[in-house]
């Protein structure tokens, strides 16, 4: 009997049927997007409830191929996110050792709270055992880092990705995003406590993404941006071709950092995030060396992802991410009465456990302006320091001379009878000192702290897959993820809107 060989793909025609149930859903992800952006300030909550009608659970629209496929498409779509807010990284923020301290404060409690209070809620009011507190905890320990860049970006108008809160709230996402990682490895193996390398198996994606950033923020500093400078566009084929060029380096920089996190063991949104940030510096090392400034902004990384990239990201690839959330959750099997109260309950206490994040923002500000002036203190009540900063200033200046300096004469126009601890007392920067204690930021970074995502829905699913999650400890679980991951973005944007132009005060918006 023979056997039919098949050499390719037969092309057949799609039904009617199949592009209609594409393109609307194409288009109402975007619908969506622009309506709950107009509602709740928050769009990617529409494209997750578009997710919710089209899969299974609920209308069964698309088939199931369809949405393995859109998973794909829309995990891509989150290395572009996170690529993206590597590019926009302020690395001149991200230096500051300061920075890096708070934002792994920051992380280390959004981990380690939710967790205690799982264990704490779960086990003495739910009656769940230890270790499905334990990995529901975990499932809700991790911050949506391409949630996290969603909302950051989405307010444009007063560019928070940018701003030195933006950086640090970044730093907290990814450490958490690491941490994610390390609990899922931690709950796939508790069933095999047994075996000698599940010490390394646990530590594996911590040693990997830690040395991945290392690695290559010091080729970045020493080596990729040495080269990048020597590198002359002055070749009349080169600069006829420089975005063909820029794009293959883009893409292929890409390609290589994603592959070398995930065969080392590290997260890809790390690899993803590494790469943004060394183009990022790339772009930098390249405006620093060039003397023609118009010149350099169009042949930069950046203006590149803005010309070819980031259309079809925000209206494709972002999209079929967020949908890829909708369809996760087993929206059915959500509403029965125990689980129903019992998933809202630990909802409210999982957005308590990341909201208090923000804490470390007061009481940072608070410290670090008490330090500011215990050293003003010390250093002011010199009356000759002020004489010479009134006598750079020509006395036939006019009144225009920056409210700075009028403040240090006014002052040592009196420091001559007025004993020096006075003149400490008067001594200027009250308003900015009162603008730099604003709770503010310390309210936005804990919202946008709440929201989770597909890290913690991979959690859940490992932990019932390993059986370590009961049916009901699962469905509670979805519920405090889903409620988390829609009510934090929106949280986030009514501050933002409400708050306006109150946002630009202060040293954390700078």
């Amino acid at each position: 009997m023979g056997t039919t060989t098949t050499y390719s793909y037969s092309y057949v025609e799609p039904t009617i049927v199949s592009l209609l149930i594409l393109s609307s859903f194409i288009y109402l992800l975007n619908a969506a997007r622009y309506i709950a952006h107009q509602l709740f300030y928050a769009g990617l909550i529409g494209e997750i409830l578009v997710g919710i009608i089209y899969a299974a659970p609920l209308a069964n629209i698309l088939k199931t191929e369809w949405e393995q496929t859109v998973l794909d498409f829309g995990y891509l779509g989150l290395l572009i996110l996170v690529f993206e807010g590597g590019l926009e990284t302020r690395l001149d923020f991200l230096a500051v050792k300061s920075n890096l301290f708070l934002s792994s404060i920051i992380g280390l409690t959004g981990i380690l709270t939710p967790i205690g209070l799982s264990i704490l809620l779960c086990t003495i009011g739910f009656k769940f055992t230890l270790l499905e507190s334990f990995t529901m905890g975990a499932s809700l320990s991790a911050t949506s880092l391409g949630t996290t860049f969603a909302i950051l970006s989405s307010q444009g108008t007063y560019q928070l990705n940018k701003s030195r809160m933006g950086t640090i709230l970044v730093g907290a996402a990814l450490l958490d995003d690491i941490s994610g990682l390390v609990m899922a490895s931690v709950i796939e193996k508790l069933g095999h406590l047994g075996e000698q390398n599940l010490p390394w198996l646990i530590f594996k994606p911590i040693v990997s993404s830690i040395a991945m950033i290392v690695i290559s923020t010091l080729l970045a500093r020493f080596v990729f941006g040495r080269i990048w400078i020597k590198i002359k566009c002055e070749n009349r084929i080169i600069k006829r071709y420089s975005d063909q060029i820029l794009l293959f380096c883009l893409i292929a920089g890409l390609s290589a950092f994603v592959t070398i996190a995930s065969y080392t063991g590290a997260s890809t949104l790390v690899g993803a995030y590494c790469c943004g940030a060394t183009l990022r510096h790339l772009d930098e090392c390249r405006k620093k060396d060039s003397t023609d400034v118009e010149h350099s902004n169009t042949t930069s990384f950046q203006h590149l992802f803005e010309k070819y990239i980031r259309t079809i990201k925000e209206y494709l690839f972002a999209p079929f991410f967020f949908a890829s959330i909708g369809f996760a959750v087993p929206f059915l099997q959500l509403w029965h009465g125990k689980e129903l109260w019992q998933g809202i309950v630990y909802a409210l206490l999982m957005i308590l456990g990341k909201f208090i994040t923000g804490v470390w923002i007061i009481i940072w500000t608070f410290a670090s302006t008490r330090f500011k002036k215990s050293k003003v203190t010390n250093v002011l009540p010199t009356v000759p320091v002020e004489i010479a900063m009134v006598e750079q200033v020509p006395m036939s200046q006019p009144s225009t001379t920056s409210p700075v300096l009028i403040s240090h004469r006014s002052l040592s126009s009196r420091s001559v009878d007025t004993p020096h601890d006075e003149v400490v007392e008067t001594n200027p920067p009250e308003v900015s000192a009162k603008k730099s204690r604003s709770i503010y930021p310390a309210l936005i970074v804990g919202l946008s702290m709440v929201s989770r995502g597909e890290i913690g829905f991979l959690i859940a699913n490992i932990g019932v897959s390993a059986k370590v999650l009961s049916a009901e400890a699962f469905i509670v679980t979805i519920w405090a993820i889903l409620l988390n991951t829609i009510m934090g973005p929106i949280a986030v944007g009514i501050m933002i809107k409400v708050l306006g132009s109150k946002l630009s005060d202060g040293v954390w918006i700078d």
